[in-house]
């Protein structure tokens, strides 16, 4: 979130970056407004919930605030509305349309979130300004209307945007002016004190306003507008009836889904390793772009159809059930990034269609299925590793656009479904129009890849050149695992090869030691 402080000309006008009252007052909302997020109150009301799921206490949520200080005049004039109506208490909220060039700039100047900008009416600053210099209870002034906001959900087009207008005003009236009138001290020292009025104040419009830039709005399917006293999203002031201390989870659902497919997801740290994983139970289709903050779990099936993917680093894919790439794209979420790929289990399908590998691997285990339709392109030096005794299907028009050493096979490979397996698209390998793909006693690929191997039993590896990584180990009952003469095999384990018991190399083999002892 940016904090957008706006200023007059001359500096004046607005909170001030230099005064230690000032972003020790903003240290506190922050603080409050992450608190609002995190701890959640059940209500056992009715009408805040009328039926059941597991309540959450939080939302899984942190806000990561950057203050920006501007000087400009006419930014600072919330008057400059092009449809202002007039004084405090009147004026509606429309789109900061005034500020276009101050949006545009802030979002090519500053790091990417939702903008929060704080206006001021220069008639009510005027009156307001010399509230320090009102020191008795003859000379209070009528309490100003600030501290209220407004907020846009941000779509793909539009910019992502509150307006808190005269908070400025209101901070100096809470200051200065309520101390005297309800003879209660300013200071933070005490709980009860005016300050943590203030505080709790904001921290709740902020909060509020912020559930509306998150999709949330002030009534949901479990109850009308204002109907549940305690709700985030209730528009009562704070107070003992209305604590704004309850979401229902199916809100919290809802923010989570903006995070993952709205504009905010390119408000989200992208250095979020992933902490949980997310199981998918029951067949769901993403057709929108998507961003993971978890790991994924297919038990069911999952369609991407013309879809953008993208997961965090350290992440994987495992597939139990089905997974469907359909004109869709998986890719790490950070830019030249990698994450840890796609691994599918026995009895897992894998479908690709028009995808690029680019930046992870697939490794397709015993027992489970790859089919391949249309176009696949495999770059980056990354690749599909195809386990021994591994299904494998392809339409007659697949062909890999990538690089030659896209596909390893270990040991055999079946052409076909694996029995009893049933697809949602195209559900007939055998039918004309696919035809075999990788069988070993039909084709010799470019490259092997071989590494987290384990050599259990005769087993001959045939490739024009074998790469070998880490991991490759033999149990072999009895005899050599050997290497034969003439063969080219580069070894590429970063942290060194190590030939265990059962390994030989016949003299004249070809070795390309890379990184390796």
């Amino acid at each position: 979130m940016n904090l957008v402080f706006l200023q007059k000309d001359d500096g004046t006008g607005g909170f001030q970056a230099n005064n230690p009252e000032h972003r020790l007052l903003w240290d506190d909302i922050e603080s409050k407004v992450n608190a609002m997020y995190t701890n959640f109150s059940d209500q056992e009301d009715v009408l805040c919930y009328a039926w059941k799921d597991p309540f959450l206490s939080e939302a899984k949520i942190r806000f990561e605030f950057n203050r920006i200080y501007i000087k400009d005049s006419y930014a600072w004039n919330r008057r400059n509305y092009s449809n202002y109506w007039g004084g405090a208490g009147e004026v509606q909220c429309p789109p900061l349309d005034y500020i276009e060039y101050l949006q545009t700039e802030i979002e090519t100047s500053y790091p990417l979130g939702i903008n929060v900008f704080f206006t001021e009416d220069p008639e009510i600053y005027e009156v307001y300004q010399y509230c320090e210099h009102f020191m008795n209870a003859d000379s209070i002034l009528p309490e100003v209307f600030g501290g209220w906001g407004c907020s846009e959900f941000p779509t793909d087009d539009s910019h992502s945007q509150i307006h808190m207008p005269d908070t400025y005003s209101k901070f100096l009236w809470m200051k200065y002016i309520v101390p005297i009138r309800d003879t209660t001290p300013w200071d933070r020292s005490g709980n009860r004190n005016v300050w943590w009025w203030e505080v709790n104040s904001l921290a709740a419009s902020l909060a509020h306003e912020l559930g509306h830039s998150l999709d949330l709005h002030h009534s949901c399917n479990h109850y009308s507008t204002n109907q549940c006293a305690h709700a985030l999203m209730h528009q009562g002031n704070i107070n003992n009836e209305h604590s704004h201390n309850y979401l229902p989870p199916t809100e919290i659902g809802k923010i989570h889904y903006s995070l993952s497919t709205t504009k905010l997801k390119n408000f989200v740290r992208k250095d979020l390793e992933p902490v949980s994983t997310l199981e998918i139970s029951t067949n769901l289709v993403w057709d929108k772009d998507f961003r993971s903050y978890t790991h994924i779990a297919t038990k069911s099936t999952l369609t991407l159809n013309d879809c953008y993917l993208t997961m965090p680093s350290q992440s994987h894919i495992d597939v139990s059930g089905h997974l469907y790439i359909r004109n869709s794209d998986v890719s790490c979420v950070l830019e030249d990034g990698t994450w840890n790929g796609i691994r599918v289990k026995e009895g897992g399908v894998l479908w690709l269609e028009n995808t690029t590998v680019s930046d992870y691997d697939i490794v397709m285990e015993p027992g489970s299925t790859l089919v391949l339709k249309g176009e696949l392109n495999v770059a980056n030096n990354h690749k599909i590793v195809v386990g021994d005794g591994c299904y494998v299907c392809a339409s007659s028009d697949f062909q890999v656009a990538g690089s030659s050493k896209s596909f390893s096979r270990m040991g055999n490979i079946r052409s076909g479904l694996k029995p009893g397996t049933v697809l949602l698209h195209d559900n007939a390998c055998d039918a004309s129009g696919w035809t075999r793909f990788c069988n070993a006693s039909s084709s010799t690929p470019s490259v092997l890849y071989v590494q987290n191997q384990q050599i259990t039993s005769n087993q001959t590896f045939v490739a024009k050149e074998i790469v070998v990584g880490s991991n490759v180990t033999s149990t072999k009952p009895s005899g050599p695992v050997t290497i034969e003469n003439g063969a080219k095999v580069t070894f590429i384990s970063q942290d060194g090869t190590r030939f265990e018991k059962g390994f030989r190399c016949e003299g004249g083999s070809f070795k390309v030691l890379r990184s390796a002892e």
